[in-house]
């Protein structure tokens, strides 16, 4: 039989058995690289689940407290339009008042002391006008103290979403954890 390995007759006997250990640890190695290569590929796949789950998370809280504001504010400005078209509607009569006023006098002069008494009527009937208008906006119209009321309202509505952002971000953070530990497992 022809020597396959020439090079193996040249070789001592004592390094001999060295070849055949060398090409095991090569097999041995390949598969350990391509071993460790799947498993990491595993855990980053997982790990992009996760992050993608975190980013889905903070989407929709972000979302939510955008609703809030955008709902708010299209609460007060309903309400803010509602008392501006009662003021206009109340100005609107005391400018016609006042218009009216004007024009006679105008009119000339020879009215000018049967004005006095108009005038005057008018002028009580003005500022009984403007008494209702200033009561009206003193009941109806958001004041400082219902301002701070809000403000402090969803401020504590924003602080309870901090918070359950909080707990669902501590959450993730356990299942990525458990995600790592079966990974690595």
């Amino acid at each position: 039989m022809p020597n396959m390995f020439p090079i193996a007759t040249d070789i001592p006997s004592y390094v001999s058995w060295l070849l055949p250990v060398l090409v095991i640890g090569i097999v041995v190695t390949f598969f350990w690289q391509g071993f460790i290569t799947w498993l990491l590929y595993g855990m980053s796949k997982q790990d992009r689940s996760v992050e993608a789950m975190e980013k889905r998370l903070h989407e929709q809280a972000a979302a939510a407290v955008k609703d809030r504001h955008d709902l708010t504010t299209k609460l007060v400005d309903e309400r803010f339009r509602a008392m501006t078209h009662e003021v206009q509607n109340h100005m609107q009569g005391l400018l016609s008042t006042i218009d009216l006023m004007k024009s006679r006098l105008e009119d000339g002069d020879d009215h000018f002391e049967g004005l006095d008494d108009k005038a005057r009527n008018i002028e009580l009937g003005s500022v009984a006008k403007l008494d209702a208008l200033k009561d009206y906006m003193r009941e109806h119209l958001a004041s400082k103290r219902d301002l701070e009321s809000h403000q402090q309202t969803m401020a504590s509505e924003l602080k309870h979403v901090n918070g359950t952002l909080s707990v669902l971000g501590q959450d993730v953070a356990v299942l990525k954890a458990q995600g790592a530990k079966r990974g690595g497992q």
